[in-house]
């Protein structure tokens, strides 16, 4: 009775070796035949003697179906309970966070507010066809229409509950900046903190993040040391970093001191992103600019490679202003001006003081319809005003 009580449940690896156990049978599978769909088994004769009445219950029928059942447990869904394991599978994640060797501007790590937050597939907005082609007043009447409207209303709602039900994680950092994280999930976690903190009149972002999936198959998950990210948040008005560069044949280094007395639009780009209606647009405001106003440019290469990235500018005709390289983003000047993506767009006046940082020019982009040239243009003239940076003051009063 024993086993039939055990049949009644669901089937599962626990039930099935219930009845493994209730038995005490041994059985090995040699063959499946096609034909007559029979199995055949032995038993151990070192087992316990079975009562008849549980022998009869496994006559040559409710064997095959018993056995044929667990097969089928065992090839389609591993011991059909799998899937489940799987989902609620969870893992241990440790690590710790860390500085750069030599790092001036460190911090307590334990000022960190670190996450650990699923990661989770935000649908694409469904904008129309050749949207990109719009201008930017056009983009932004279309996506105030876009969010009134019950489609817009729709997908907003259900991109705030996506991001509402992933999972999040609080990390307790500790003073050595070592951390542990219990009873994660499988899934993908992005790790994740950010501090801004002023030291000796320029504000820092310390950011850290990562990327961890946790498997099924793992339950413990020793992480290298993640790096704390220092950038600059750059303003207006404020002492523009030093810049030393080289030219490609490693002759001339390149300063601000180069470029003493004139205006210096710097252009921090790659050819892993090489944007060549971007690039154009720098070589147009220039072409256009050099002979009205006392303006130089200054296109920094962050490529690995400086011959490919050469061999890219004579196929492109790149030919305007002069052109730097760092080979890699792991450069002083890089580090000194926060580039951590490209293009970076930088405006420096003849003082020497940042005019427009790369945020400056990525918002003009955003909500701007001027062109490159217009929009320096204007800066150098002082038509911009109030500047960005007054209307950033004028908010926090």
């Amino acid at each position: 009775m024993a086993l039939k009580k055990v049949l009644c449940k669901p089937l599962n690896r626990y039930n099935l070796a219930a009845i493994w156990q209730t038995c005490q049978f041994k059985f090995w599978l040699h063959e499946w035949s096609s034909s007559a769909r029979t199995l055949r088994y032995n038993c151990s004769d070192s087992l316990p003697q079975i009562p008849e009445s549980v022998t009869n219950m496994f006559n040559t029928r409710l064997l095959t179906l018993a056995m044929a059942a667990l097969t089928a447990l065992i090839v389609n869904l591993g011991f059909s309970n799998s899937a489940r394991a799987q989902s609620d599978a969870t893992a241990v994640v440790r690590g710790r966070i860390a500085f750069e060797r030599g790092e001036s501007k460190k911090i307590p790590y334990t000022d960190l507010e670190v996450k650990l937050r699923e990661r989770v597939d935000i649908p694409p907005v469904p904008v129309p066809r050749n949207f990109e082609d719009a201008t930017a007043e056009q983009k932004k009447k279309w996506m105030e229409a876009f969010e009134k409207s019950p489609a817009g209303k729709k997908y907003i709602a259900r991109r705030e509950k996506l991001i509402d039900d992933a999972k999040v994680f609080d990390v307790l950092i500790e003073k050595n900046g070592a951390f542990v994280v219990y009873d994660v999930p499988t899934g993908v976690y992005g790790i994740q903190a950010r501090l801004d903190k002023e030291i000796k009149g320029t504000t820092y972002a310390y950011e850290v993040f990562g990327e961890i999936t946790v498997s099924p198959k793992v339950d413990d998950i020793p992480l290298a040391p993640i790096l704390i990210e220092i950038t600059p948040l750059l303003k207006q008005e404020q002492r523009a970093p030093a810049i030393k560069v080289v030219t490609y044949n490693n002759k001339t280094e390149l300063t601000l001191d180069t470029f003493k007395g004139k205006f210096l639009f710097v252009n921090f780009w790659s050819t892993e992103n090489p944007d060549i209606k971007i690039q154009n647009q720098v070589q147009k405001m220039y072409a256009d600019l050099k002979g009205k106003y006392p303006i130089k440019l200054l296109s920094i290469c962050i490529d690995e490679k400086r011959k490919a990235a050469v061999e890219f500018i004579i196929k492109k005709k790149l030919k305007e202003g002069s052109h730097g390289f760092t080979d890699g983003w792991e450069h002083s000047t890089v580090d000194a001006y926060g580039v951590r993506s490209t293009p970076s767009f930088w405006l420096i006046d003849p003082d020497r003081k940042i005019k427009m940082t790369q945020y400056n020019f990525g918002q003009l982009f955003a909500s701007d319809n001027r062109t490159l040239t217009q929009i320096v243009s204007d800066s150098i003239e002082g038509k911009d005003t109030p500047t960005l940076a007054d209307k950033e003051k004028q908010a926090a009063k």
